[in-house]
């Protein structure tokens, strides 16, 4: 497994043959790579792109939060990356449909304020074949962990892995594994699921917390359809070693709606925490 790189003590020369690396790298970051994101930068604050919708990217009745999540980061990210090594604190999003029938996403993602200190962004996702069709809409906001020089180029990640009826759920993918407790882990930080902060991935984390959010309502549902209509994840800190443990339970269980709260651990120390709503159907 690659070695893991920290960016922000990253030697300027060397800056973004490493960045490319991470990114990149045959042992670099799966995320983007596994999903086939695509972004294109318009200017400075506004950027676009789109992913094809697969199998694994659904629950029974609508979209999973976490590809949407990873999309939205990589159209932010084209802008973040060529200002700052980024680090996420907040990212929201309101799924407003269901997503049947549609197979790739466009998005389109904003930086609303370039502060010294941290970047808020917003983004909107449609149908691709439809933009009058509003998929989700989002906001993002991310903390300053060192200045990027010039020089960004974008790392294409390809078109993703292929869609079949035998994929993995994503959170198998990414290397977690069903506890007896009935919580998730991932054992250990690896290059493919680490950052350019040599931490745990925000696409990891927002799969592994999907994954443990959405068993917590599926057991109070029963026999119920649901599906999700609010994420909203705090990073609070790094996740340095791993392994990273979930909890969560169900704080509100209603006719119309239930609600979760999940948190992931590394170690003994909280790394984030999601609150989930689902629509009953």
């Amino acid at each position: 497994m690659g070695e893991l790189r920290a960016l922000q003590t990253t030697e300027l020369d060397d800056f973004w043959s490493e960045f490319a690396e991470v990114m990149g790298g045959p042992d670099g970051l799966m995320t983007y790579r596994y999903l086939g994101t695509h972004a294109d930068a318009i200017d400075r604050h506004h950027a676009t792109g789109f992913m094809k919708i697969r199998r694994d990217m659904r629950d029974a009745h609508g979209l999973q939060a976490s590809p949407l999540m990873i999309l939205i980061a990589d159209v932010v990210g084209i802008l973040d990356d060529a200002i700052a090594v980024p680090a996420p604190t907040q990212m929201a999003i309101e799924l407003l449909d269901d997503g049947a029938g549609v197979e790739e996403v466009y998005c389109e993602g904003q930086i609303i304020h370039e502060g010294r200190s941290q970047l808020f962004s917003t983004a909107t996702i449609y149908d691709r074949a439809d933009r009058n069709r509003v998929i989700a809409i989002a906001r993002d906001a991310g903390a300053v962990v060192a200045p990027a020089p010039e020089g960004y180029h974008y790392v294409d990640p390809g078109p993703g892995v292929p869609d079949s009826d035998d994929l993995p759920p994503l959170w198998q993918a990414f290397g977690a594994v069903r506890r007896d407790d009935g919580g998730f882990e991932i054992p250990e930080l690896t290059s493919r699921i680490g950052s350019t902060s040599a931490s745990l991935h925000h696409g990891a984390t927002h799969i592994i917390l999907e994954a443990a959010a959405m068993a917590a309502a599926a057991g109070a549902a029963g026999n119920a359809g649901i599906r999700l209509a609010h994420w909203h994840v705090s990073f609070t800190a790094r996740g340095k070693d791993g392994p990273f443990v979930t909890s969560s339970q169900v704080v509100a269980d209603g006719p119309h709606r239930i609600a979760v709260e999940a948190e992931l651990r590394d170690g003994a120390r909280l790394i984030a925490s999601v609150t989930a709503t689902y629509d009953r159907i």
